[in-house]
């Protein structure tokens, strides 16, 4: 069976990751299943509200929904993270997050592990790598190849009609649905839901009437097999056919 769980922010509990500090007026709820390798927390930062990450803590990401976010802290390579933009905390990087007016992100973290990070990598709202013009479309904030962090993040954009066959990855995977609906066998799941599909476990997705956005969370690489198609393929921004923003017009 798949292992997913649909929750609806009204219905998941409250409460903050234990990985870090918070001040100010901040609502958060854990959507993710509380059994899961990697966790998902979708927050609400009144006006000058902040997160605060020390030294223990794994490789985190945070996706802007809503607002704008500054980001301190002594291993930072920008300091603004915007609306549909991204920041990456490497494992035992110490930053700050400050809401400038009200906000919301999408907060993902994975276990402690191993802490080899480096910086803070705020991107912005194209990301690192886009799809080519004849894809579905997809944006990859990271793709677990970064030298110093193994965190994997996808923003994707799909129409009605849209559909993908049985598949399955290596490693754990979390599917925030940001707007729209996906629906998973007979399950319709509505913005607001979070998706938790464990590792080798096939699953197949199609897009509803109103199509959808995600983003998508993983904590380590990893390989994408489809029940249909022989042998596997490492899920990294170039081997789908990403093309790097920086080259883009």
């Amino acid at each position: 069976m798949v292992k997913q769980q649909r929750t609806v922010e009204a219905d998941a509990p409250v409460g903050l990751p234990s990985t870090c500090t918070v001040s100010g007026d901040v609502t958060a709820r854990r959507l993710s299943p509380d059994d899961f390798s990697i966790w998902l927390y979708v927050s609400e930062l009144g006006a000058g509200a902040s997160l605060e990450w020390g030294a223990d803590h794994g490789d985190e990401a945070v996706y802007v929904i809503d607002g704008t976010l500054d980001v301190t802290g002594a291993s930072v390579e920008a300091g603004e993270c915007v609306a549909g933009g991204a920041i990456l905390v490497e494992s035992g990087v110490a930053a700050t997050v400050t809401a400038r007016g009200a906000a919301k992100v999408a907060h993902f973290g994975s276990p402690t592990g191993e802490r080899r990070g480096a910086t803070v990598h705020v991107i912005g709202p194209r990301g690192c790598y886009e799809s080519p013009p004849d894809r579905p479309f997809f944006r990859f904030f990271a793709d677990s190849t970064c030298a110093t962090c193994d965190a994997f993040l996808l923003f994707s954009q799909r129409d009605h009609g849209w559909s993908v066959t049985p598949h399955s990855h290596s490693a754990d995977e979390l599917i925030y649905v940001l707007s729209g609906g996906v629906r998973t066998g007979s399950q319709a799941n509505d913005a607001g839901t979070c998706l938790a599909f464990a590792a080798n476990v096939k699953y197949a997705l199609a897009a509803e009437q109103s199509g959808f956005e995600t983003i998508n969370f993983r904590a380590r690489r990893s390989e994408l097999k489809f029940v249909d198609g022989d042998g596997s393929m490492e899920e990294t921004a170039a081997n789908v056919g990403g093309v790097e923003v920086e080259s883009q017009p």
